[in-house]
This record gives C-alpha cells, sequence and structure tokens, in this order.
C-alpha cells in the first residue's frame, strides 16, 4: 500500500505535464494565423488587374471642296513693248498649272461675252498666280496670219475655271526697224507710144506699200514688199507718165515715197 500510494501521485503530475504539452501545441497555429497576409486580385500570368481604360473616339471631319474660281488678273508688267521682244508677266489668281489660253483683241471686238478675240499663246503656272508669255508679231487667223501692228490690244486669259477680267498691251514699234524703200526703178525709162515698161521695188520693214498711176484702178494699187510689175505709160495729154511707191512704218503714221517718170516718145 505504501508503494502505490507513493506512485499515484507521480502519474498524476505525469499526466498533467503531457496535458500541457498538448495545449501549447494546439495554441502554436492559432497565434501564427492571427498575422494578417495582404492579398491582390491576380490575373492569369500572376500580375496585379489595372482597369480597363475607355476607348477613345475620333471625330469625324468632313472635307468641303475647294470653290472653283474663275481667273483674276490683278496686273501685268511691263504694259507696253514692241512685239515679239517683250516678256510680259500677268500676276493675279485662278491660273491652272497647264493650258491657260492667253487672247488678244482690239477692244472694238467684242461683240459678246464669249468673244474673246484671236489666241496668242497657251502657257503654264507653276505657283497658279502667275503667267509669263511674249506678245507676237503676228497670229495665225483664217488660213492666213494677221499682222499685230502697234496700238492697244485687250488680252483674257480662258482655262478650265472660267474666263477672266480684261487688262490691255500697248504694242509699240520696235526700235530696231524702221520702214526703208531700198529700190523702185522702170525699164525702160523711155517707151514708144503704146509701149511698157516694167517697175521693180524693194522694202525692208514696211507695213502697207502702193504704187500709184498703175492703170488697174482709180487707187492706188497694194503690193507685197518687193516684186515687179508691167505699166503702159500714157502718151496724152502728158508725154510721160510718173509712177510713185509709198509705204508705212510699223506705227501706221510714218510714209516714205520714191517716185520715177517713164518718157513716152510720139
Amino acid at each position: 500500500m505504501k508503494k502505490l500510494f507513493f506512485v499515484f501521485p507521480i502519474l498524476v503530475l505525469l499526466a498533467a505535464g503531457c496535458n500541457s504539452t498538448q495545449q501549447a501545441n494546439v495554441q502554436t497555429p492559432i497565434a501564427q494565423q492571427a498575422t494578417p497576409v495582404p492579398t491582390t486580385t491576380a490575373n492569369i500570368h500572376g500580375s496585379a488587374q489595372q482597369p480597363t481604360p475607355t476607348p477613345k473616339t475620333t471625330p469625324q471631319v468632313t472635307k468641303t471642296p475647294a470653290p472653283v474660281t474663275a481667273p483674276i488678273i490683278n496686273s501685268i508688267n511691263p504694259t507696253s513693248g514692241p512685239a515679239d521682244a517683250t516678256t510680259v508677266t500677268m500676276s493675279g489668281a485662278g491660273f491652272t498649272t497647264s493650258n491657260n489660253s492667253v487672247y488678244l483683241s482690239a477692244s472694238s471686238y467684242f461683240g459678246s461675252s464669249n468673244n474673246f478675240g484671236l489666241l496668242i499663246a497657251t502657257v503654264n503656272s507653276s505657283d497658279t498666280h502667275t503667267l509669263k508669255l511674249i506678245v507676237p508679231s503676228t497670229i495665225p487667223s483664217g488660213g492666213g496670219s494677221s499682222l499685230i501692228n502697234p496700238g492697244t490690244y485687250t488680252l483674257t486669259v480662258v482655262n478650265a475655271n472660267g474666263a477672266s477680267n480684261h487688262t490691255t498691251f500697248t504694242v509699240t514699234p520696235s526700235m530696231t526697224t524702221s520702214c526703208v524703200i531700198n529700190s523702185f526703178t522702170a525699164s525702160p525709162l523711155t517707151v514708144p507710144t503704146g509701149g511698157t515698161s516694167s517697175l521693180s521695188w524693194n522694202t525692208n520693214n514696211c507695213t502697207n506699200i502702193y504704187i500709184s498711176n498703175t492703170g488697174l484702178s482709180t487707187f492706188n494699187k497694194k503690193v507685197d514688199s518687193s516684186g515687179s510689175m508691167i505699166v503702159s505709160p500714157t502718151a496724152y495729154p502728158q508725154s510721160s507718165t510718173t509712177y510713185t511707191i509709198e509705204a508705212h512704218d510699223a506705227t501706221g503714221t510714218g510714209v516714205i515715197t520714191k517716185s520715177v517718170t517713164v518718157m513716152v516718145s510720139h
């Protein structure tokens, strides 16, 4: 009995120790779970998911085509000069890069809004603001050609955009050319009654040339710048006939003459 009395307290102490150890082991994981672990929402790639941006919309812009503007001539430089020797520059707007037709006419030529005169040039414009051309001395017309005499003319530009306003250009006489009668002769100078003589002439830089007393009409005969013709001098009432060549210069105002007399023998 004495041995059992001593054993029983030992067993109680051992049992109490075991209960203390188990309680310590149970409380340890509870203490570990008390520490909060931050959490994030992750996508399938393991990174934090960002908010989806709102798509931007681009406003639609409607382009209105530029209005077609007829050509406009604002200025011309120079405003005068001799034909075939003067480069004219037109400044304005509405010129096309190609096929700008330039027409020339006397002011009295205009009979309607569609009558622009005679075509003198078709030119291009690299900047659509300037045109350059040389006013010619002759213009093809009706299968032949028309001479541009000194004077004031109207210029008009016509292209795909329409017709321009009118501007003027004055053609001046060339300073290097003047009308000259090189020769005017008759052969023979004496003829019998009823005989004939040959007139010959040669001129330079003359526009209108006439020979009087040709017997072909009551007016002076217009001739070329050089040539010859047969005439029949009259014996009555005078015994001789005087022939005169008359030539006009480029201005139309200067006139020079030269005469020759054919005698008629009786």
